[in-house]
């Protein structure tokens, strides 16, 4: 885990349609994200912080748990990586007025939900200063 000093997160202020059809307009904070950092840069951030790690086996390790997130994540596994959280697949699905009739068709917008450890939220809400991006 990193050191325990504060981070600051930007945020900039826009409008939001509110209300019936959306006909009301209000104002409010969105978290305000830089320009994604590349694979590269990520591999290289993690070389500089354990000395004697080469890229090519910092890389090998995040594809081994990428590789294994997608297997587990596939079979209906939750994916936990410690210090970080649990990842799960979910979905959407029709409704029926019996149970009888489901089928593959039925389920819609599979998707991912996270959720993070308990150390990393507390991190988050105790350590992170916000600030109006310019």
């Amino acid at each position: 885990m990193r050191e325990m000093t504060k981070s600051t997160c930007l945020f900039k202020v826009g409008p939001k349609k509110v209300g019936i059809g959306g006909k009301k307009l209000k104002y409010v904070a969105r978290p305000y994200y830089a320009p994604k950092q590349s694979e590269n840069d990520t591999i290289e951030q993690i070389v500089r912080n354990f000395d004697g790690l080469r890229p090519y086996q910092v890389r090998g390790v995040v594809d081994a748990i990428v590789n294994d997130f997608y297997n587990q994540i596939m079979k209906g596994h939750p994916m936990k990586i410690a210090g970080l959280g649990t990842f799960r697949l979910s979905f959407n699905s029709t409704s029926r007025d019996t149970p009888e009739g489901f089928t593959s068709a039925d389920i819609l917008n599979p998707h991912i939900i996270f959720t993070p450890e308990k150390k990393l939220k507390n991190y988050i809400q105790t350590h992170v200063v916000f600030e109006e991006a310019k």
